[in-house]
């Protein structure tokens, strides 16, 4: 009898306890606890599509040919893009590079190797706390990127400021960091 008492006694105390489970989750219908993420169902591609200052990056991705931004955004891998604003690089004569010459031969793979893969990272790199100088990030060229700065004074991609307002922008597959001063 006292082996039948304590398995009653188990027994409601495991059904208060998932009555009281249930009635908790109710309470919490309405809260919404992590921030909207304005560009979240959207990939990194159509984000730097529809970003006016970054009118110039997509044309020199589009003049490398659309199996270049398909191979590369299209993909169920995630990417981080340091994509360099208008203005911050000479967008014509990297165009150039990738326009056919005489003998039909065109640079456009080597133009994407060079320029746009030297701003895209095969993984996820936030920009968070303190990044120290030795903080190297392995681009898709297969070279190594500086990502360096804090909070406070600015974060830099090779030496080069990037956008404080535009910085961990999420996305459905990565992260898009804006360049905001001249390449060198």
């Amino acid at each position: 009898m006292n082996k039948i008492f304590r398995h009653k006694i188990l027994a409601g105390a495991m059904l208060l306890g998932f009555m009281l489970a249930g009635s908790s989750c109710e309470d919490n219908v309405g809260i919404n606890v992590s921030p909207e993420i304005p560009h979240a169902d959207k990939t990194l591609y159509e984000v730097i599509l529809d970003d006016p200052e970054l009118t110039d990056f997509v044309e020199i991705i589009n003049a490398c040919g659309a199996h270049c931004a398909d191979s590369l955004f299209n993909q169920s891998r995630v990417y981080t893009v340091w994509a360099p604003v208008n203005g911050t690089f000479n967008k014509d004569s990297i165009i150039a590079e990738t326009v056919a010459d005489s003998t039909g031969n065109s640079n456009r793979d080597i133009v994407f190797r060079t320029f746009v893969e030297a701003h895209i990272a095969n993984h996820l790199v936030q920009a968070n706390g303190t990044l120290d100088s030795d903080n190297y990030v392995l681009l898709l060229n297969n070279k190594n990127a500086t990502f360096t700065g804090d909070y406070k004074s600015g974060y830099t991609f090779s030496g080069i400021q990037l956008d404080p307002d535009y910085t961990n922008v999420r996305v459905k597959n990565g992260l898009l960091h804006k360049i905001v001063s001249p390449s060198e």
